[in-house]
């Protein structure tokens, strides 16, 4: 049976009297030796973020001259939508069931179930993510794409094919370009450009979240996830898109006693849509 809050706090409170106990203590807190930092979600920053009423639909009015697009519910087919004034966003169920064996968490210096619950939510974020920026990409590449994409040699990179990625959006009114997306590999371009342009995020917390900063006041977000050659840039999120939060992520007990294992189901029904094309330019980087 697990402890409750209180009966935890009581335990770490008895522990902190002796030097034993917070021996103890600061064992338990020991991080393992990792590779890399735990993947933040990064995609869902160009939308606006909707959680729905339990019992609505996702339904969504329009304006039926633009083409807008919805992703599937099996997170990689991209649907067109033309002329109509009103969209259904499809619900896609992203989940995963971590087990760990209950040898493995006496066994372990840290707190292991945290750290696997951690682990999970990440590659949930991971899942999340691929399904966007496969969508930005079904976008750029439509023969019918608002914005033409703009072809550029890796070493001929300049701040004039940034300006002009921007400027392709706030072209067609009054919006203006809130958010660049990429993969950090090529924040070298970014830096080289200077510091006349790029304004880097001074806090630790930022840039754990991969937000690096800042060009002509669109905001700089970096994922793995990004092809390297590929930088997107979006309007700002109520001119460009929802994305839909029907079921929040959510961590439930799922332990299997027979195995003697602790387990969780880790998951969330997510939908995106983009209802204004033309708030999505491209850098493809050759």
């Amino acid at each position: 049976m697990r402890m409750t809050k209180a009966e935890k706090r009581k335990i770490i409170a008895k522990l902190m009297r002796t030097p034993e106990g917070r021996a103890e203590i600061a064992v338990s807190l020991q991080e393992p030796l990792r590779q890399f930092r735990d993947y933040e979600t990064v995609g869902r920053r160009a939308f606006v973020v909707d959680q729905l009423p339990d019992g609505s639909l996702p339904y969504y009015d329009k304006d039926p001259d633009l083409k807008a697009y919805v992703v599937g519910e099996e997170g990689t087919d991209v649907t067109e939508i033309i002329k109509n004034d009103r969209v259904f966003v499809p619900l896609r169920e992203i989940a995963t069931n971590p087990m760990i064996p209950l040898t493995q968490i006496k066994a372990r210096k840290y707190d292991v179930e945290a750290r696997v619950q951690t682990k999970a939510k990440s590659e949930l974020f991971r899942s999340e993510d691929e399904m966007i920026f496969n969508m930005f990409e079904h976008i750029s590449s439509d023969p019918d794409a608002a914005n033409t994409p703009i072809a550029v040699e890796a070493d001929k990179v300049s701040i004039d094919h940034f300006s002009e990625a921007i400027g392709q959006i706030e072209e067609h009114g009054n919006i203006r370009c809130a958010n660049i997306f990429m993969n950090a590999a090529n924040m070298k371009i970014i830096r080289k450009l200077g510091m006349d342009y790029f304004e880097p995020s001074t806090t630790s917390e930022l840039l754990k979240t991969g937000q690096m900063g800042s060009l002509f006041n669109a905001v700089i977000h970096t994922s793995p996830l990004i092809p390297k050659n590929r930088i997107y840039f979006t309007a700002e999120p109520e001119f460009f898109g929802v994305f839909v939060e029907s079921i929040e992520l959510t961590v439930l007990p799922a332990d299997d006693n027979k195995a003697r294992q602790v387990g969780w189901s880790i998951f969330e029904q997510v939908g995106a849509l983009v209802h204004n094309n033309k708030g999505l330019s491209t850098l493809h980087i050759g």
